[in-house]
């Protein structure tokens, strides 16, 4: 789909990734099919398929390809054995269950769900059916609180037919079988993949039982922001540009949408793409006491200049002050730089340690009174990283107006994908990197089998 210069609105976003129509995805490769089926691949035509033995090609369109080949089998003619050159008609992501990491998990046969039974007790007869979710989190020698978890459903995993079309009657019940948890729903689709960010109060080393609850389609609408109480900004980078803790302006700037980590992401492109946002005041003073940083990108190249920007919040990208995380071409590395008083103190991790086209999840911890080194996790594991240049002073204040994610508008574009952008002001752990890269990836959560109200 040729592309457009213009500055696009949180609207206009959605609306360059609609074009298809409803209910429809298109794909440009084999990665964007990934949880359509087994053996999901990109036909010629620009739909997903998957594998299926009772049509002659072996292959069948997804439910959701568009020109009417929705669930017809793939033509002998037409089968491609995967493509990474047919030009789809548009740039809506195709959703996915499992993710691009190969995470993996089934939800095409309930009958393999693992877990204790729920909780005995019934939170609200108004619910019609529940469901436990078991936490298993890695023994990381600590305990970690307020922890937003991914839940990934579709219809195996939760009933649709029975719940409010726009699933605002998903509710998530603690341990104790009282205390409703905070939950924002990023997308919900009743015919196909939702994504739910559920904050746990608690999360211990082992079994977290969590029980989910729905069916009531007259249940009203929580508010999802508390989920992202000890954030000061969240980006989701699906069909807006908006801020999750709802303290920021969305953003405006240019960029197309792809396949994510978690649902749609956004995919930027140099030399012209980027976001730029202005955030709330919360966002200043970022590392004053100790701040965190974490991002899952999918870099396709370097970027503009070698330096494609993840993100960051500076008056010029290549002056003084405030702060950045980019991507380095030529070291194949990541970049953090933090500005002081002449100049800034830039890191890079080592060389090599960025691959291309796959999906790496990035955090950076640093605090500004320590002035020390920061810590660089890829991938969730801690990289040596190397002071480059020379610098003087104090760091400088890092509450000019604009962050910028995916490039500053015409300079420093990110080459590739970039989704789940996250700042908060407090420096995260190694174990809470680990756990939130788990969650990421739909990596902590098993599924326990459907009951139903006994309630009379």
């Amino acid at each position: 789909m040729p592309r457009t210069m213009l500055v696009i609105s949180s609207l206009a976003v959605l609306l360059l990734g609609a074009c298809t129509g409803g209910g429809e995805f298109a794909c440009a490769d084999d990665q964007a099919c990934v949880g359509v089926g087994p053996g999901a691949r990109c036909e010629v035509s620009g739909w997903c398929s998957f594998e299926d033995e009772v049509c002659d090609s072996g292959h069948r369109y997804g439910d959701h390809a568009g020109d009417g080949l929705g669930g017809v089998c793939v033509g002998e003619d037409d089968a491609t054995g995967g493509t990474s050159s047919g030009t789809p008609p548009s740039t809506t992501p195709a959703t996915t269950l499992d993710g691009p990491l190969d995470t993996s998990p089934s939800t095409s046969d309930t009958s393999d769900d693992t877990g204790p039974p729920v909780q005995e007790g019934w939170w609200d007869c108004g619910w019609a059916e529940r469901r436990g979710l078991v936490l298993d989190v890695p023994d990381t020698g600590e305990v970690l609180t307020d922890v937003p978890v991914l839940v990934v459903l579709d219809a195996s995993r939760i009933d649709p037919s029975i719940m409010a079309t726009d699933g605002r009657d998903l509710r998530f019940v603690a341990e104790d079988g009282t205390t409703v948890l905070s939950h924002q729903l990023e997308q919900w689709s009743a015919e196909g993949l939702s994504w739910a960010w559920v904050r746990v109060p608690e999360l211990h080393a082992g079994t977290n039982v969590v029980t989910m609850y729905y069916g009531n389609p007259s249940a009203e609408l929580l508010d999802g922001a508390p989920v992202w109480s000890s954030y000061t900004g969240v980006w989701h980078m699906g069909f807006e540009f908006a801020d999750a803790t709802a303290t920021s302006a969305p953003g405006l700037g240019m960029a197309t949408m792809a396949a994510g980590q978690v649902g749609p992401a956004q995919r930027f492109t140099p030399p012209n793409d980027g976001v730029e946002i202005m955030p709330g005041a919360a966002v200043g003073g970022l590392f004053a006491a100790g701040g965190t940083i974490t991002a899952m990108i999918r870099p396709s190249g370097f970027g503009d200049g070698e330096q494609g920007l993840v993100v960051g919040r500076f008056e010029s990208p290549n002056g003084d002050g405030g702060w950045v995380l980019a991507v380095d071409g030529s070291r194949q590395a990541l970049r953090f730089a933090r500005g002081v008083t002449v100049g800034r103190r830039t890191w890079y991790t080592p060389d090599g340690s960025l691959v291309l086209d796959a999906w790496h999840h990035v955090a950076v911890v640093y605090e500004d009174s320590e002035r020390g080194d920061p810590t660089v996790y890829i991938d969730g594991v801690s990289q040596p990283v190397a002071l480059q240049g020379t610098s003087n002073g104090g760091p400088e204040p890092d509450d000019v107006p604009p962050l910028y994610i995916g490039g500053v508008p015409f300079t420093d574009t990110f080459d590739g994908i970039i989704d789940e952008v996250r700042v908060a002001p407090l420096p995260r752990s190694a174990a809470w990197v680990t756990v939130e890269l788990a969650a990421l990836r739909d990596e902590l959560a098993s599924y326990g089998a459907p009951e139903s109200s006994a309630c009379e």
